[in-house]
């Protein structure tokens, strides 16, 4: 496992602006925080150009997102215990014949970045751009 030093957030960064953490969430967690960093050195080339401050807020929001889409959590640990799928984004329901619809804002739990996260980590990998394809044909 790698060091807090090749990370850009410690488990304690976590815990400071979400909820303390039980031993098995420490552990997940730190897995979680290295997997966010490689994310984004992955498909934010200028990420260094971030302070490391907005890095460390960056990856511990996407930890918080991917840990609080396990609502099975431990409730005395300050887990939710309440949905299987993790948070709901929104909801529906319908009187008759009784309906009632669901949608989770992340039922996987997966890690990702939202696209303002990605501007002020310096943008993704790719770039548009435009090329003119009959430069050479047309005579200037």
């Amino acid at each position: 496992m790698a060091d807090d030093q090749e990370t850009f957030a410690a488990v304690e960064d976590l815990e400071a602006r979400w909820r303390a953490l039980s031993g098995t969430e420490q552990a997940r967690a730190q897995v979680l925080l290295e997997d966010a960093t490689d994310l984004i050195k992955a498909s934010c080339p200028r990420w260094a150009s971030a302070t490391g401050a907005t890095r460390r807020r960056i990856v511990c929001a996407m930890v918080k997102r991917a840990m609080a889409s396990d609502q099975t959590a431990d409730v005395t640990a300050g887990g939710y215990g309440v949905e299987p799928r993790g948070l709901v984004a929104s909801e529906t329901h319908t009187d008759g014949p009784f309906s009632d619809g669901f949608t989770y804002s992340n039922p996987e739990g997966g890690l990702f970045l939202r696209k303002a996260e990605a501007q002020l980590l310096g943008g993704r990998t790719g770039r548009a751009f435009e090329a003119d394809l009959l430069y050479s044909a047309v005579p200037r």
